[in-house]
């Protein structure tokens, strides 16, 4: 009697790992994306809900021996696949190319999950690689209406995509909002990937020499070490008008989202700036500030589309001393008006809303 084969889900991710590995090598035996703990996480156990295995894989140009393995695959996802390494992205971009025309001329269904505006015109192997997926897509999974405006330009219009927009879930547990006391500092955190630092370098010298709403000020990051060093030295030469401690604590993704969540509720404020007028960033996802305002901190952000979607949960701003400031003085206020909104505002971002979409 003939052996039924095991019917399964690609998943192709980006790891550090070694090229061409596959499983739980491939997504715990080097960093990853938090993107795709986030996002793929529950579409990994969605497959195996309705009775796909999850083949976990990392391609890269060093290896190209499981390309010839693509054979009778139920649907390929492709996660988030970015680096900021050119070289390592180039390898990345590549093999994952290669992998395309494959997919396509064997009639595996292709699943691309779009968190960020890479097929932007620039020149670089990731950029083509993404253009060449949104263009070849059977299905596109998008974190918020905004990012799929972005990549709708890109499609074969002669047969467009189907599209789904789901909201990345919520990683921390609701907390409650802290208490601003005298005599301690107010405690500021900043944390997020290293590509969007230096929007926090260019707010450093701004909070620090208008700011003196309060007597002590606690600044932490959440990050990597050279964002650190980075946003030390910077601090270091600022002439604040009030006293700032440094804390800096070294993301481990092995420890998300525990992590993440003593450290939010630590703080009373979490910052995020950006740079709405820049399209890689201007439709980003809605996740740090949902995962900051649910933690319990008084959230100030720059007015990207998707958080200006959570506009009655935190502070939209493009000058971030006023909006600290003011926010300092009308703490308690807000702080109580968002713990009874909190719940109704953010509800579509749970993961059992998540594990639904999927």
């Amino acid at each position: 009697m003939a052996q039924i084969k095991e019917r399964t889900a690609l998943f192709l991710i980006h790891s550090s790992a070694k090229a061409g590995s596959r499983g739980k090598i491939a997504l715990q035996g080097g960093n990853f994306l938090a993107s795709t703990r986030i996002q793929l996480g529950p579409a990994m156990r969605a497959a195996s809900h309705i009775g796909l295995q999850p083949d976990i894989r990392n391609l890269r140009a060093e290896n190209l021996d499981y390309i010839n393995e693509i054979n009778n695959q139920s649907i390929c996802i492709f996660g988030k696949l970015a680096h900021p390494d050119k070289g390592f992205a180039k390898r990345i971009a590549i093999a994952n190319l290669a992998a395309i025309p494959i997919l396509k001329s064997r009639q595996i269904p292709i699943a691309v999950t779009y968190s960020d505006n890479l097929a932007t015109k620039e020149d670089s192997p990731l950029a083509e690689l993404y253009r060449s997926l949104l263009w070849h897509a059977d299905a596109m999974v998008y974190p918020c209406q905004a990012m799929a405006e972005l990549g709708r330009p890109w499609y074969n219009k002669n047969k467009k995509p189907t599209e789904w927009i789901i909201e990345d879930p919520c990683q921390t547990k609701e907390a409650p909002f802290k208490d601003l006391t005298k005599q301690k500092p107010c405690r500021i955190i900043w944390f997020g990937h290293q590509a969007n630092a230096r929007y926090l370098f260019e707010q450093i010298p701004l909070l620090t020499e208008k700011c003196n709403s309060w007597d002590l000020f606690e600044l932490t990051i959440l990050g990597d070490e050279q964002t650190a060093k980075i946003a030390q030295k910077i601090l270091s030469k600022c002439k604040s008008k009030r006293p700032w401690i440094f804390r800096f604590t070294r993301w481990d993704t092995s420890k998300q989202p525990k992590q993440l969540q003593t450290e939010l509720e630590r703080a009373h404020i979490a910052i995020i700036p950006s740079d709405e007028k820049n399209s890689r960033k201007s439709a980003a996802s809605h996740n740090r500030a949902v995962d900051a305002v649910m933690a319990g901190c008084m959230t100030i952000a720059s007015p990207l589309t998707s958080y200006c979607e959570l506009h009655k949960v935190l502070l939209l701003t493009n000058d971030f001393p006023r909006s600290l400031k003011e926010g300092i003085i009308q703490y308690e206020r807000l702080t109580n008006k968002w713990t009874g909104l909190r719940l109704e505002h953010l509800s579509r971002f749970s993961k059992t809303h998540n594990n639904r979409k999927w």
